[in-house]
């Protein structure tokens, strides 16, 4: 590479940092440019459910109130006569669901989405955008 090319590159690079840099510090995460985020979380606040309202009453939702979420969607399939099984291997609030013949299994995935819609889709929906 000649003088001239690496004088271009190194400009190039010098370049980059005196532009990149500030625009990647003033819209970077946390900022109020977030990419939208805060309406995000705002429209999914408006769409939970009623179960799900007070755990999102201050737009958050913590780890707590993700795992509260996920227990009640547990207990509402077991309340259903579904078998449900922890993966303590998997942390808290993991868990598998189901088994025997396909209309069983097709009937507890038919209560598990209604399950987690009325406990935990828009819980858990905000707390992976708040990670």
């Amino acid at each position: 590479m000649n003088l001239h090319r690496k004088t271009l590159a190194i400009l190039f690079v010098l370049l980059s940092l005196v532009v990149g840099v500030p625009w990647a510090l003033a819209a970077g995460p946390g900022s109020a440019e977030d990419d939208g985020r805060d309406e995000v979380i705002t429209a999914l606040v408006e769409k939970a459910s009623p179960d799900q309202g007070a755990a999102l009453a201050d737009g958050q939702a913590g780890d707590d109130e993700w795992l509260a979420a996920a227990n009640k969607t547990m207990q509402c399939l077991r309340d259903e006569g579904i078998q449900v099984q922890l993966l303590p291997d998997d942390g808290a609030g993991h868990f598998r669901f189901g088994g025997g013949s396909s209309e069983e299994l097709q009937r507890a995935n038919a209560i598990y989405d209604d399950c987690y819609a009325r406990f935990q889709r828009e819980i858990d929906m905000i707390h992976a955008l708040q990670r």
